[in-house]
């Protein structure tokens, strides 16, 4: 829900398939710096078990956020070389250059790595499917 009335919501609906049927829907939340996710790739959710001071899953998946600055450039190894990236805001080029805006998303499979470096100040969540 947007909590004001005087600016727009910008929302990103994510759905993570569970590491089981029938499991009943948990919820959780926690706030998040502007520092601590400019810094680099930050690790949000992990399976409950994988990593401490995480938003905890039942799913096979760890979830990263990054807001980058424009010009900034990072490489995160993915393991397993399966993922998804998603630019919420901004725009940015990803491995051998593909341009990515806001709203785009782009599926890694058998990629060692995430080369990434921000056209534009951005937004970026990357789902790391285990």
């Amino acid at each position: 829900m947007n909590a004001t009335a005087q600016a727009p919501v910008h929302f990103l609906q994510v759905w993570i398939q569970p590491d089981r049927s029938n499991r009943a829907p948990s919820y959780a939340q926690r706030g998040y710096t502007p520092l601590q996710l400019g810094a680099g790739w930050t690790l949000l959710a992990a399976p409950i078990a994988a990593a401490a001071d995480t938003l905890p899953l039942h799913a096979e998946a760890r979830v990263w956020a990054w807001r980058p600055r424009a010009g900034a450039q990072a490489t995160l190894a993915l393991s397993p070389p399966q993922a998804w990236l998603q630019v919420a805001r901004g725009a940015v080029r990803v491995n051998d250059g593909i341009a990515l805006g806001a709203g785009d998303g782009l599926g890694l499979r058998d990629e060692a790595a995430l080369q990434l470096s921000a056209e534009r100040d951005s937004e970026l969540l990357l789902f790391e499917l285990l």
